[in-house]
């Protein structure tokens, strides 16, 4: 008699769970939604349904050419701005979350990157740490470097000062770029200088030049003045811009 009860408690269980799974195919097999009532009704109803059935649609993601995910990458980025709206807190957190376990679980670095599009749109402070381990990695750092700049946090913030101690150049430069546009940072501002000291190219001397005047201001007076003397007309042009919009003379 028990063993008959766990038998048809399992079936019970077993139809329960398959019938989640058709509805979640079911409700995905419509996207591109129609109209807005209709992708935001889809929503709720994705929301509604367990924890688990979100995340499970960002294990769906298959690299580019591998398979067709059109609908369930519909879904996803559609979902990622509906809960960044008001009043979707808590279907901002389990989004989030989703976000991050397939951020985890992927390997792929363009599905990596389209999971990382969908946290600029709804990411919080939790996702920093997850993103931050990224900026290690030059196939996804830029990704990573909008989410954090997206951001705007204080968290986010320490996150990329601490990314500058990359080994790339590149991302070096992209976060940067990014904390020049967050107020002061020494560290930021020494690393910059570091840069320029090395005689880079002048495309990437004027870069510099840019990133310091928007982190000091007036600060980067010595540096603009500096500048003015290259022998490189690049260079010199730029900073004379740079000094007229710090207040400086342009000997």
């Amino acid at each position: 008699m028990k063993t008959r009860f766990l038998i048809a408690l399992a079936t019970i269980l077993v139809s329960a769970f398959a019938a989640e799974a058709a509805t979640v195919d079911e409700i995905i097999a419509q996207f591109p939604a129609q109209d807005a009532a209709t992708a935001n009704s889809l929503f709720e109803q994705l929301l509604a349904m367990d924890d688990d059935a979100i995340e499970g649609l960002c294990t769906r993601l298959v690299p580019l050419g591998a398979g067709d995910d059109n609908a369930v990458r519909y879904a996803l980025t559609g979902l990622a701005r509906y809960v960044s709206g008001p009043g979707v807190e808590a279907g901002r957190e389990v989004v989030e979350e989703a976000l991050l376990e397939g951020l985890e679980a992927n390997t792929d670095a363009e599905c990596r990157a389209f999971l990382l599009r969908q946290l600029q749109q709804c990411g919080t402070d939790e996702s920093v740490k997850s993103v931050a381990r990224l900026l290690k990695d030059e196939a996804n750092a830029s990704h990573a470097i909008l989410v954090l700049d997206t951001l705007g946090t204080e968290k986010a913030n320490r996150a990329l000062t601490k990314g500058l101690r990359t080994k790339s150049s590149v991302t070096q430069l992209q976060i940067l770029s990014a904390l020049a546009n967050n107020g002061e940072n020494p560290k930021a501002a020494k690393a910059a200088r570091k840069r320029l000291a090395a005689n880079p190219a002048a495309d990437e001397q004027v870069h510099l030049l840019s990133i310091l005047v928007r982190l000091e201001g007036k600060g980067a007076e010595e540096d603009v003045a500096r500048a003015l003397k290259s022998d490189q007309p690049r260079v010199a042009q730029a900073a004379a811009g740079f000094a007229k919009e710090i207040g400086i003379a342009a000997e």
